[in-house]
């Protein structure tokens, strides 16, 4: 009985360790060749996308928008530039 207990106590020990090492490392990590960056321009933000380390777009003003108008300065629209960036521009580039 207590060989038991000893037993079980070992294999739960060695299946959390083996969570916690998994969870802390990159194993599971699928490599993106695309990366986004916000920056800051003058009156705004601005975007670029590389696309294994090499520039692919440069945005500093909004597209289709006249008088080079960049977006505004507020964390919401810097939060959905980046979203929009990474879920609907580089969806279109990757087609």
């Amino acid at each position: 009985m207590f060989r038991r207990k000893i037993i079980l106590v070992l294999v739960v020990a060695l299946v959390l360790t083996s969570g916690l090492y998994m969870a802390n490392s990159d194993i599971f990590e699928t490599s993106n060749p695309y990366k986004t960056e916000v920056f800051k321009v003058e009156n705004g933000f601005g975007y670029q996308i590389n696309y294994n380390s090499k520039l692919l777009i440069k945005q500093e003003y909004i597209p289709a928008v006249q008088l080079n108008k960049t977006f505004a300065q507020s964390k919401m629209q810097i939060v959905w530039l980046n979203w929009l960036v990474k879920n609907y521009i580089i969806k279109k580039i990757h087609r």
